[in-house]
């Protein structure tokens, strides 16, 4: 995926169609502000843009009222951004001198910038700009007077009984909650934590449970606990060597280890890797999240670890076990005939 500020898009000799917004968490509703540009390209030789902001402007605006990122690393979503049909992210920086930029002076800067500007695609309810003046309607107006198009995107709701829309606020409550099927309903995809492994403690042979130790930034969206989940092992930078992404199973702790008896600053995620052994000292895992098993909790010692991190291995070999079972199809092993 390649990556532009607004001084930089002068690089792409071509037309851009962008979608356009904050995109925290990049979910099934952002998605259909992405497929808006992403149609309107089809059959063209536009190449389709995603521009987001960093940091989230209400982190600038009401640093109190920050909410925490559902997506703190931008790499995670790149593979999503690809499948969708983007063609590169434009990052724009936003700070104070930014926020006080008025709708109008942002999308001329933003129309001088490019090449051939076609298309914005934004959602219904999206505001922007000094004092958030600008909106679709206004947009819309701009783009007549600039010459280029603008689509709005419709609210997306969810498939429940009452049809809740679709927000970054309601996947942070979910998330919080452990809820991690509702997480994943509207996020379109299985939440996931990235990060590099580290060395940990070395109890691995103590406890006949190796582990992989990332360590995560101190707000945890999920909270601490063990949790079933699958990894990807990415591959390294400059490393010509294919890893695949191939999901292995295992089975983590997310928290601080309180049985160890240190005061560890911040949480840790410790993951356990079934039918699988190799170093992975220095690289990059994620790690999706599928069912929550316990909170995380002190054991006297650490036999009494011990046995309880084999009962979650235990645990997640059922889980897996049970999911292969439903997802095996009625029909087979029967004939064709």
């Amino acid at each position: 995926m390649k990556y532009y500020t607004i001084d930089t898009l002068e690089d792409i000799k071509s037309p851009v169609c962008l979608a356009m917004g904050v995109f925290d968490g990049l979910h099934i509703g952002h998605q259909a502000v992405i497929k808006e540009a992403v149609d309107a390209a089809i059959n063209t030789d536009a190449q389709i843009g995603l521009l987001t902001f960093s940091p989230h402007p209400i982190k600038v605006l009401a640093p109190d009222k920050a909410p925490q990122p559902i997506v703190p690393d931008l790499t995670i979503i790149e593979p999503i951004l690809a499948e969708l049909g983007v063609d590169f992210m434009v990052v724009v920086n936003f700070d104070t001198d930014f926020s006080q930029l008025t709708y109008q002076e942002f999308i001329e800067q933003l129309h001088n910038a490019c090449f051939d500007l076609r298309l914005i695609a934004v959602g219904q309810g999206w505001k922007f700009g000094y004092k958030r003046q600008g909106n679709p309607e206004n947009l819309t107006a701009l783009g007549l007077e600039l010459g280029f198009e603008v689509k709005t995107a419709q609210i997306v709701k969810d498939n429940n009984e009452h049809g809740q829309r679709v927000s970054s606020t309601r996947i942070r409550s979910a998330l919080s909650q452990a809820n991690l099927s509702l997480a994943e309903s509207l996020l379109g995809r299985t939440y996931s934590y990235q990060g590099l492994v580290e060395h940990g403690e070395h109890l691995g042979a103590e406890l006949q449970a190796r582990t992989a130790n990332i360590k995560l930034h101190p707000n945890l969206l999920l909270p601490t606990g063990v949790y079933i989940v699958t990894v990807i092992i990415k591959p390294m930078k400059n490393s010509h060597q294919s890893l695949g992404y191939n999901k292995i199973q295992g089975v983590a702790n997310l928290g601080y280890k309180p049985t160890l008896g240190k005061e560890f600053k911040h949480p840790r995620l410790e993951v356990h890797l079934l039918n699988w052994s190799g170093d992975l000292y220095g690289k990059t895992i994620e790690v999706f999240f599928h069912h929550y098993i316990r909170p995380e909790k002190k054991f006297s010692n650490l036999d009494e670890l011990r046995k309880q991190i084999h009962q979650d291995i235990e645990d997640s070999h059922n889980y897996f076990n049970t999911t292969l079972e439903h997802l095996r199809s009625p029909l087979e092993g029967e004939s064709n005939s």
